[in-house]
């Protein structure tokens, strides 16, 4: 019996017996919980929403050639967005001699999620129509920025910096 002396044994000395659920119990229970303890950390998917500095970056090249397009005028018509100037109006920006031009939209959100099998980073485009035409050109058709295509395109410029690269090929008339 458990517990019990037994009669060769001086009173006060008590042997127990080993029972299985005693050893799943006393050891491997206390194991399993130190593991998951270890573990659980390592599981967790943290999702964040934050703030970004967009830079949106136009390249306008000769479809033909690939060569830049200097003086090209992008048209934007905005209707806002997530982001600091939410508010509706029309606008021109002009390419340098490289082809290239930018315009940042300020505190613009970003959201990601970070786990042990994935990471994720976007910014919310602004929601803009644009379309471009250059001396010599023709001119393309309205294009919405705030598409997965461009979407995609968004990467990681630093701290709270983020850039989207968006390339414009003309054909000559």
């Amino acid at each position: 019996m458990v517990g019990t002396p037994e009669p060769d044994q001086e009173l006060g000395e008590v042997r127990h017996s080993s029972s299985p659920r005693l050893k799943l119990l006393f050891f491997w229970f206390p194991c399993a919980v130190f593991l998951l303890i270890l573990v659980c950390p390592f599981l967790q998917k943290v999702c964040w929403v934050g703030r970004a500095d967009l830079e949106v970056e136009f390249t306008v090249t000769d479809a033909v050639t690939g060569q830049p397009v200097s003086d090209a005028q992008i048209e934007i018509h905005s209707e806002g967005g997530l982001y600091k100037e939410r508010d509706r109006r029309e606008f021109q920006l002009t390419t340098d001699p490289n082809g290239r031009v930018s315009y940042i939209c300020l505190d613009s959100m970003s959201s990601g999620s970070r786990g042990p099998f994935e990471y994720t980073y976007s910014v919310q485009l602004p929601w803009w129509r644009f379309r471009t035409s250059a001396a010599g050109f023709q001119s393309n058709d309205w294009v919405e920025l705030n598409v997965p295509e461009f979407g995609r395109r968004v990467r990681r410029a630093g701290p709270g910096k983020a850039k989207v690269e968006i390339p414009i090929r003309l054909s000559r008339e």
